[in-house]
Parts: C-alpha cells; sequence; structure tokens
C-alpha cells in the first residue's frame, strides 16, 4: 500500500494591503492494485488541495483531485507553484475549484503560475483548470511544463476570460503570457505561447478576439501521428456541431491542440470537457471511433484471465461489473453472439434489486452529466451519435422535464438505446413508455440494456462481430 503524507502550512498574509504569497502544491499518484491513489500531498496557502474526489464512475478510469486557492484570486507578486506527478500506470484529472481571478497589478508586479506535469509510463494525466478572469490592469504569467514518458499520455487545457463582464471589464487588463511546453523522454513535443496585451493590439486591426470574448485552449499527448490527425478531424467536428468557432490540428509526434473562441467561459467550459472526454475516449481506447472499434477477436477474449476480461469488457454495462465478473467463468464462447447471449442471462437472472441498480447506474439523457461534459466515453459517444449534445435551450428544458416526470413515475432513469434513434423517436419514447407500469418498465429498460451492451461488444471485439445482424 502506498503511504499518504499531508502537509498544509499556513502562511500570514494579514495587514492592510494585499501582500505577495507563495502558494505551493505538490501531489504525487500512484498505481496501487487496480487502483490509482494519492500517494503525497503537500500544500503550503493560500493553494489548498480538497482531497481525492473518487472516479466520476466505473468506466472513467481517472480519481479526481481538486485544488483550490483559498484566497480567492491573485494579487500582484504572487507565486503559485504546482507540482503534479503521475506514476507508472496512475490515471489522474486534477481540477480548480472555481475561476482563478487575477486582481489588479500595482506598477510592474506580475502574479505568476508555475505548474509541472510529470507522466510516467503507461500513466495518463489531465489538467482542467476551470477559467481565467483577469481584472482592469492585471499583469499574468503562466508557465505549465508538461515531462512525459514513453507511452504516457496528458491532456491539459486553459479557458481565458476578458475580464468582469457585468462590470464592463472587457480586455482592460494590461497583459497575459501563458506558456505551455511538452517534452517526452526529453525531445521536444510542443512549445506554445499565447501573449494578449489589449493595450498595444492596432486599433485598425478590430477588436483582440474579433466579436468573441473568451479563448480557450486544449492540448492532447500520446497518440500517433495518424491517431492524432483522426482526433483533430474528430473535435473540429464537434466544434461545427456545437456551433464554437475554432479549430484543431495535429504537430509533431501526434500532439493535438485544439484553440476555439466564444461569447461565455460556460459554454467555452462544456465544449472543453466535451473535448476533454473525446481526447481521453480516444487515448485509452483503443484511439478509435466507436463505429469502427474491433481490436480483438473472440479467441483473444476467450483466452482473458479475470481481470483482464473484466478490464476489457467490464464497460459493456454500466455501473460495477459484476455481469461480466460472473459470465468470465462460462468461457470459452464460440462466437460473440454466444458471449452476448450469456452476459444478458446473467444481468436477467439477477435479484431484481440488483437489475434496478444497474438501470439506475446509466445516466439521465442530456442530464447534468452530460451538460457538464463528465458522462463516460461510451455514453458520451452514443448520446453524440443521437444529436442529444447539438440542442436548443428549449429542447434541454423538455428533456429536463421528461427525465423528472419518468424519475418520479418509476424512481430510475429512462434508459433507450440511443445509437438505434435519433432525437424525436427518443422523446416520443418518453412519451409512450410513460404509461407504463413499473414492472412493464424495469422490463422495458433491461431490453435497452441489452442493446447497448450488443453494440458496446461491437465496438471492442473483431470482424466476426461485424458481420452480426442488428436486433
Amino acid at each position: 500500500m502506498s503511504t499518504l503524507t499531508n502537509a498544509i502550512t499556513p502562511v500570514d498574509r494579514t495587514g492592510t494591503a494585499p501582500e505577495a504569497a507563495h502558494g505551493r502544491v505538490e501531489l504525487a499518484f500512484a498505481r496501487d492494485g487496480a487502483c490509482t491513489v494519492l500517494s503525497r500531498q503537500h500544500a503550503v496557502t493560500p493553494l489548498h488541495v480538497q482531497g481525492v474526489l473518487g472516479r466520476r464512475g466505473p468506466d472513467d478510469p481517472c480519481v479526481e483531485v481538486a485544488v483550490l486557492n483559498v484566497a480567492g484570486g491573485m494579487v500582484a507578486g504572487d507565486l503559485l507553484e504546482q507540482t503534479i506527478t503521475a506514476g507508472p500506470g496512475a490515471a489522474v484529472r486534477v481540477l480548480t475549484v472555481g475561476a482563478t481571478r487575477l486582481y489588479r497589478a500595482t506598477g510592474d508586479a506580475v502574479a505568476r503560475v508555475r505548474t509541472t506535469l510529470r507522466v510516467d509510463e503507461d500513466a495518463h494525466l489531465e489538467y482542467l483548470p476551470d477559467e481565467i478572469i483577469p481584472y482592469a490592469g492585471a499583469l499574468y504569467e503562466s508557465d505549465t511544463m508538461l515531462d512525459l514518458a514513453p507511452r504516457g499520455h496528458a491532456i491539459v487545457s486553459e479557458v481565458v476570460g476578458p475580464g468582469r463582464l457585468h462590470r464592463g471589464e472587457v480586455f482592460a487588463y494590461r497583459r497575459l503570457i501563458l506558456r505551455v511546453r511538452a517534452d517526452r523522454a526529453g525531445i521536444p513535443l510542443l512549445r506554445d505561447t499565447l501573449v494578449l496585451e489589449p493595450a498595444l493590439w492596432p486599433p485598425r486591426a478590430g477588436p483582440i478576439l474579433g466579436p468573441y470574448t473568451h479563448l480557450a485552449t486544449l492540448y492532447a499527448f500520446g497518440l500517433t501521428h495518424k491517431e492524432g490527425a483522426i482526433l483533430a478531424a474528430d473535435l473540429h467536428a464537434l466544434l461545427e456541431d456545437s456551433a464554437i468557432h475554432g479549430g484543431a490540428t495535429v504537430g509533431y509526434e501526434g500532439t493535438v491542440v485544439l484553440r476555439a473562441v466564444g461569447h461565455s467561459a460556460y459554454t467555452l467550459l462544456q465544449t472543453v470537457r466535451a473535448a476533454a472526454a473525446l481526447c481521453r475516449w480516444k487515448i485509452l481506447c483503443s484511439h478509435v471511433t466507436m463505429a469502427r472499434g474491433t481490436h480483438m477477436t473472440i479467441d483473444e477474449v476467450n483466452a482473458l484471465d479475470r481481470a483482464g476480461f473484466v478490464a476489457a469488457l467490464g464497460a459493456v454495462f454500466e455501473g460495477p461489473p459484476w455481469i461480466v465478473e460472473r459470465a468470465w467463468e462460462d468461457r470459452p464462447f464460440a462466437d460473440v453472439t454466444r458471449l452476448h447471449e450469456r452476459l444478458c442471462a446473467v444481468m436477467y437472472g439477477a435479484p431484481e434489486d440488483r437489475r434496478v441498480a444497474l438501470i439506475r447506474a446509466h445516466p439521465d439523457l442530456v442530464g447534468r452529466a452530460a451538460l457538464a461534459g463528465t458522462l463516460s466515453p461510451e455514453s458520451t459517444g452514443e448520446q453524440s451519435s443521437a444529436g442529444l449534445d447539438r440542442l436548443s435551450p428549449q429542447e434541454i428544458d423538455r428533456f429536463t422535464r421528461l427525465n423528472q416526470a419518468y424519475h418520479d413515475a418509476f424512481g430510475f432513469p429512462f434508459v433507450i438505446c440511443v445509437r438505434e434513434n435519433k432525437k424525436e423517436g427518443i422523446l416520443n419514447g418518453f412519451d409512450a413508455r410513460l404509461g407504463n407500469t413499473r414492472e412493464q418498465e424495469i422490463a422495458t429498460a433491461l431490453g435497452e440494456v441489452a442493446k447497448i451492451a450488443r453494440l458496446r461488444l461491437q465496438d471492442r471485439i473483431g470482424p466476426a462481430v461485424a458481420r452480426m445482424q442488428g436486433g
């Protein structure tokens, strides 16, 4: 087992005027069996770690940790240093609690953030901070340094606002400099520097971001050049579907960079989270789209030990992988059809409370997890295939009301195989099924779960399943 050390050292910032602070946080994560654990934590205020938040679901390999700046923002001269290490095989997502506010600078003093990210072999690290809000007169520099080992993966993002819009502050800050450097085994992968100085922007050139106010950037590391090119194309399509102005490109060693502009931090943050989920799916789930899938043969599946079988197929069903664990005992399977039949037999043979728990493990359609971009890769792709990530506010409101009505009626979420339906068919399904009894809906929902499982098997198992007929 790993040993956790947790040290928090306070800094006195009392006095009549804000004093520059030197905050630090050091986080190290290690693989412990099938889990990622926080093995070291050290924080100096104003930075504070809110602990390991756990995984968002059984299909998400990352544990989450949130870092909080208890001061609420940064004054001129502040220096915040973060060092985050993902040990071999660890999977980590680091977030921040709330936006980073940058207060007005006095003189030429600059507020600085230095973030060092280290990713060992077979590790995955995501650093997805919240928005930066620069107040009028702010000076700010950010340096993010990423050190990747071979087979290490990382996703990094940043979102920058124009200032305090409610006070009419639009690009009233003095200067922002955002630098990102990434190396793999000492070889440079990326050098990216963004300098925003609104006062020096030529008036004849128009607004610094054109008609837009917010800027977002996302970086993904760990793909081959071919895989990166596919991901860049998919990210570009995601932006188009979301009506976000921007683009994505692939660079050296498959590094992918997405840059987008918009009119609100909320919209861009949702887009960045959806893009990060897509990147995670590409990196961790064999780098293919759901429609292409197919990397293992049935013989390879049959040869897996219990742990490997669960790792390969656990996400076929939502929730804990008890169905897959039980089905492993019945290997070998003649073909994928027999495998699917056995999985469904385990599901239908379980006690009712366990079957209902399986239904409850499914996310709401267009629910809070979908809107926050935190669905599993499977659910993200499935809801996107039905156009549920491209709804108007009125349509989102309708789904919200139907979800609540269904929950009130049956006590579990509405489950439907969205990859076999479009938006209109799903809405009609709500209307038709709300008149059922609870027993009828349990049976109907499990039938939809079986359809979802069949399609997810097609995504994972080779050419034989590609010849299966839809059910």
